[in-house]
C-alpha cells in the first residue's frame, strides 16, 4: 500500500515528463487522489480486506493505480487502450481511456472485496472483469472511430 501511495505521488509527473504532447496532469493527480480515497473510505469501512491473507489486495491496488493513470493519459504508443481506432482522434482516445480507467478503477474495488469473501472466486472475477472491461473498451471506441 505504502508503495502504490509513492507511485501516486510520482506518477503525474513522470507521464508528464514522457508525453509526447502537453496534457493536463493535475487532472490526472485529481482521478488518481479520488480512487485512492475509495480506498481510505474501504479501509475505514471494512478493514479486515486489507489484512495481508487477502489474495485481491495486490492486483486490487494495482487495477486502481493502472485506472487511475489511464483515465487521463495522453496519446502515446506505451500506455492505454492503443488500438487504430482510438488513434482516429484525440477525442477517441480522451473517451475511450477514461471509461477503460474508471471501469478499471470500479473493478478493483471489487477486486479487494471478493479476494477477501471468497478467495477460491477471486480469478474468475479477476479475469472476467479485465475482459469484460478490454471488451467495453474495444466496443466503445469501434462505435466513436465508425461515428465520426
Amino acid at each position: 500500500m505504502t508503495g502504490a501511495f509513492l507511485f501516486l505521488l510520482v506518477a503525474p509527473w513522470l507521464t508528464n515528463r514522457l508525453a509526447l504532447t502537453p496534457f493536463d496532469f493535475i487532472a490526472m493527480t485529481d482521478h488518481l487522489a479520488m480512487g485512492w480515497l475509495g480506498y481510505l473510505i474501504l479501509i475505514l469501512v471494512v478493514p479486515v480486506w486489507f489484512q495481508p491473507a487477502n489474495s485481491g489486495l495486490t492486483l486490487g491496488v494495482l487495477s486502481s493505480v493502472v485506472g487511475g493513470i489511464c483515465m487521463d493519459v495522453p496519446q502515446n504508443v506505451t500506455w492505454g487502450i492503443r488500438v487504430p481506432w482510438t488513434y482516429k482522434a484525440p477525442v477517441i482516445w480522451k473517451k475511450v481511456n477514461w471509461l477503460t480507467g474508471l471501469l478499471l478503477l470500479i473493478a478493483s474495488y471489487g477486486m479487494v472485496g471478493i479476494g477477501w469473501v471468497w478467495p477460491t472466486l477471486f480469478p474468475i472475477y479477476q479475469v472476467s472483469a479485465i475482459v469484460g472491461i478490454i471488451v467495453i473498451a474495444l466496443g466503445y471506441a469501434h462505435h466513436l472511430a465508425h461515428l465520426t
